[in-house]
C-alpha cells in the first residue's frame, strides 16, 4: 500500500503491513486505522499531499485464532526482504520527518536496539533517516478490549515529541488532538456517562421500551442465523415510524456511531451484525400493511412485515406475494430487500428485486427521507430501486416498500422424483429445462437430508434414495396435466426409479413441509451446521456436488445438500459440533474451498443469502480490484460516512484461500526499476 501526494512529502508514516482494504484500494486512509489517521490530519490542517504512507512489509496476511482470525505479525525474514524497498522509498520521498506507527516499524528502521517503553515519543535517528518519531499504531486503539486501555493508548499516541532538545520540523498536532478525533470514530465501547446520556436521548426520541442497552438484552441481537459470527451493539432501538429512523440516524451521525438495520435476524451471512458496535435499528415494530390496491396488484408495506404474513393478508382475495425464502414464516420484507432474497420459486418468478416497485428510504449521511422508484413498473430516471435492493443495508434504511402481488395460479401440480444417484437427478434437471418447460420450482434433496426430514416429519420421501427432486408447475388449469406428464417423462428417461404427482393439496403441502423444514431437521443429526450459498451452472451440478462432498470429507465433517436445483443455487449444509476443538475452524475452511469451486466453474459466491461478513473475503474470487473499487464508489455515493452497516461486503482481511496477488497501483520506485513486486 502506497501513500498519496507527490514523490516528495514532508512526513513519511510507516506502518507494519497494509490492511486488505488499503491494499485493495491501492491507497491509504481507507481502513479503520487509516480513517483515524485521516481525521487526525484533517483536524490538524495537514494536507494529505504532505504525508506519504507506506509499510515495512508490502503484503498482508491473517492467521486463525479460535473462532476468528487475527493480523499475523511479519517474520524477520519478510521484514529483511522488504527493507531495500523501504529504503528506496525514503531516498525518493526525502521526508523532513519519519513517523513509525508501532514497534515493528520502529525496530525495522532503527534496529533491534530500539526500546518501546523508553524511546517511544522521542526524536531519534537511524541509518536510514535522521529524524524518526516512534508511536503506537492506531489499530491498537481499535483492538483495545476496555475503555481504560484505549484511553491509555490514546495518551501515548497523542503525546508530542520530546527529548533530544530538537523541535519538530513541522506541526504534529494530530498526535496532540487525536483523543477528540479518535473518540468521534466508531469504537468498541462507550463510557458509562456517554452511553447513559445517549440512552436518555434515544428514549426521548422513541419513547418507553424503545431502547435496549443492558448487556444481557443486547446478547439477543449479537448474531443472525449464522451463529459462527457474533458482535455486540451499544444500543438496540425500536422505531415505529420513518421519522423515528431518521432521528436515530441523525444522532448516529452526530456521534460518529455506526448503525445497522435489522429485521428478524434470519439472515445467514452476518449481514445485520453491528461489526463495529454502535446502534442496531430493529425494524420489527414497523410491521404494518399500509395499503393494498388489488386492481393494480400492489401493496405498500413496512419493512418489518413478515414475508408470509403478506400472502396471508391478501390470500382471501386470491392474491399472494411470490418471493418465498425457506424462512418466509419468520423473515421480513426489509431483510429480503437487503439480500435480494429468492426461494424455491425463483426459477419462474424471480427474486425480490423483480417484485419491488418503490422504496421510501432514510439516507445514511443526514437522515433525509427520499423515495426511490414508485408504484409502477416503468418509473422514470435511474433504476435506483434495483440498485438499492440487494445492497445489504449499506445504502440506507428502507421504511416503506411498494411490492407487486400476484393472482394465485388456477392450478398447481407437484411432482416427486426419486433417484439412486446424484448424477441422475442432476441430469433430470437439465432434461426438464431442455424440453422448454419452466417449472415454478425444481428443488433437490440429498440422502442425509431426506433421512433427517423423515425422522422429524415423516413427509413421504424414500429414506434410501440418493437424491429426490421436488418439481412444481403452476398456471392455467388447461394444460397443467400435460406439463406434469412431460416432467414425469423427463425424470424417468434420466433414470428416476420412482415418479409420482401429489394426489391432493394435503400431500403437496406435506412434501413442501419436508423441503422447507429441512434446515431445522438437521438438528436431529448434528448439534450445529453452517449453510453455504453458491450459484453454479446447472450442467456443473454433478461435478460440484462431488467436489463439495470431497472437500467436506477431507476436513473430517459431514454435509447435507438441499437447494434450488433449477437455477443452480446450492446450499451445502456443513454439519459440525462446536464443542469439539477445531471443528469450527475446519468448517470455515471447508466453506471457503466450496465457494472457490463455485467461482471456478463460472458461478457465484451468493445466490440469495448475501455477502455480509461471512463471504467478504471471497469477493476477489469473482471480482477484480478494479471491479471492487468501482462498487466502493457506488457505495460511497449513498453512504459517504461509511457509518451505515460498515465492514460488510468488501474484503477487509486476507482470504482463507490464496487467490493470487491483488493489484497495486504502479509505484514510483517500481517505474524507476528500483523495486519488484512480489
Amino acid at each position: 500500500m502506497f501513500g498519496e501526494g507527490p514523490a516528495r512529502a514532508r512526513v513519511l508514516m510507516i506502518g507494519e503491513q497494509p490492511g486488505h482494504e488499503e491494499d485493495l484500494a491501492g491507497r491509504p486512509f481507507v481502513g479503520p486505522a487509516g480513517r483515524i489517521l485521516d481525521r487526525a490530519l484533517a483536524a490538524a490542517g495537514i494536507a494529505r499531499g504532505d504525508v506519504y504512507v507506506t509499510n515495512v512489509v508490502k503484503h498482508f496476511k491473517w492467521e486463525p485464532r479460535g473462532k476468528r482470525r487475527i493480523h499475523a505479525k511479519p517474520s524477520q525474514t519478510e521484514i529483511a526482504a522488504c527493507l531495500p524497498w523501504l529504503r528506496a522509498e525514503l531516498d525518493l520521498v526525502k521526508p523532513e520527518a519519519v513517523v513509525c506507527l508501532g514497534a515493528t516499524a520502529a525496530q525495522a528502521l532503527l534496529g533491534s536496539a530500539f526500546r518501546v517503553t523508553r524511546q517511544r515519543g522521542r526524536w531519534l535517528s537511524g541509518p536510514s533517516a535522521s529524524r524518526v518519531l516512534a508511536t503506537v499504531h492506531p489499530s491498537s486503539l481499535l483492538r483495545a478490549p476496555r475503555r481504560g486501555i484505549a484511553e491509555a493508548r490514546v495518551r501515548r499516541l497523542r503525546r508530542g515529541p520530546r527529548g533530544g532538545g530538537r523541535s519538530a520540523p513541522l506541526s504534529l498536532a494530530p498526535w496532540r488532538r487525536l483523543d477528540g478525533v479518535y473518540f468521534e470514530q466508531p469504537m468498541p465501547a462507550l463510557t458509562a456517562e456517554r452511553k447513559s446520556s445517549l440512552r436518555r436521548e434515544l428514549l426521548d426520541l422513541l419513547g418507553p421500551g424503545g431502547v435496549l442497552s443492558d448487556p444481557d438484552e443486547l446478547l439477543v441481537y449479537e448474531s443472525d442465523g449464522l451463529t459462527l459470527l457474533r458482535a455486540l451493539a451499544d444500543f438496540v432501538v425500536f422505531p415505529r415510524t420513518a421519522e423515528h429512523v431518521a432521528s436515530v440516524v441523525r444522532v448516529a451521525n452526530r456521534e460518529r456511531l455506526p448503525f445497522v438495520a435489522r429485521g428478524a435476524g434470519t439472515g445467514l451471512s452476518g449481514g445485520c451484525l453491528p461489526a463495529e458496535g454502535g446502534i442496531v435499528i430493529s425494524m420489527m415494530r414497523m410491521n404494518r400493511m399500509l395499503e393494498v390496491d388489488y386492481d393494480n396488484q400492489i401493496a405498500v408495506v413496512e419493512p418489518g412485515l413478515v414475508n408470509l404474513h403478506l400472502s396471508w393478508a391478501v390470500g382471501p382475495r386470491g392474491f399472494y406475494y411470490a418471493p418465498d425464502p425457506s424462512s418466509q414464516q419468520a423473515c421480513t420484507i426489509g431483510g429480503n430487500i437487503a439480500n435480494n432474497s429468492g426461494g424455491p420459486h425463483t426459477l419462474k418468478y424471480g427474486v425480490t428485486v423483480n417484485h419491488v416497485l418503490g422504496l421510501e428510504v432514510v439516507m445514511p449521511e443526514d437522515g433525509r427521507i427520499v423515495w426511490l422508484g414508485g408504484r409502477t413498473r416503468d418509473a422514470l430516471g435511474y433504476d435506483l430501486t434495483g440498485l438499492f435492493v440487494g445492497s445489504e443495508g449499506t445504502f440506507g434504511i428502507a421504511t416503506k416498500v411498494v411490492v407487486r402481488i400476484l393472482r394465485k395460479p388456477q392450478a398447481v401440480k407437484t411432482v416427486l422424483a426419486v433417484f439412486d444417484t446424484i448424477e441422475e437427478a442432476s441430469a433430470a434437471v437439465s432434461a426438464i429445462i431442455a424440453r422448454g418447460l419452466v417449472p415454478a420450482a425444481v428443488e433437490m434433496i440429498d440422502q442425509l437430508t431426506i433421512q433427517a426430514v423423515e425422522d422429524a416429519f415423516g413427509c413421504g420421501y424414500p429414506r434410501d434414495a440418493a437424491a429426490a427432486l421436488l418439481i412444481e408447475v403452476d398456471g392455467l388449469r388447461a394444460g397443467i396435466d400435460g406439463q406434469a406428464a412431460r416432467i414425469e417423462a423427463a425424470c424417468r428417461e434420466s433414470g428416476a426409479r420412482e415418479v409420482r404427482t401429489a394426489a391432493d393439496e394435503a400431500e403437496r403441502q406435506l412434501l413442501w413441509k419436508g423441503r422447507k423444514s429441512a434446515f431445522g431437521a438437521y438438528g436431529r443429526v448434528s448439534p450445529a451446521y453452517m449453510v453455504m450459498d453458491g450459484v453454479i451452472p446447472r450442467t456443473k451440478l454433478p461435478y460440484v456436488l462431488g467436489r463439495v462432498n470431497d472437500i467436506v470429507a477431507a476436513h473430517g465433517l459431514r454435509v447435507g445438500n438441499v437447494f434450488h436445483a433449477g437455477d443452480g443455487n446450492l446450499h451445502p449444509n456443513i454439519l459440525y459440533d462446536p464443542r469439539k476443538a477445531g471443528e469450527e475452524a475446519r468448517v470455515v475452511q471447508a466453506g471457503a474451498e466450496i465457494m472457490k469451486v463455485c467461482a471456478d466453474v463460472g458461478g457465484s459466491i451468493s445466490g440469495e443469502h448475501g455477502i455480509g461478513l461471512e463471504k467478504a473475503d471471497f469477493m476477489p474470487f469473482i471480482f477484480t480490484a478494479a471491479d471492487l473499487a468501482f462498487m466502493l464508489r457506488v457505495k460511497t455515493a449513498f453512504n459517504p460516512t461509511d457509518l451505515c452497516n460498515p465492514g460488510k461486503i468488501f474484503p477487509t482481511k486476507k482470504s482463507c484461500i490464496e487467490v493470487g496477488p491483488m493489484a497495486y497501483r504502479p509505484h514510483a520506485i517500481e517505474e524507476q526499476g528500483l523495486a519488484q513486486r512480489f
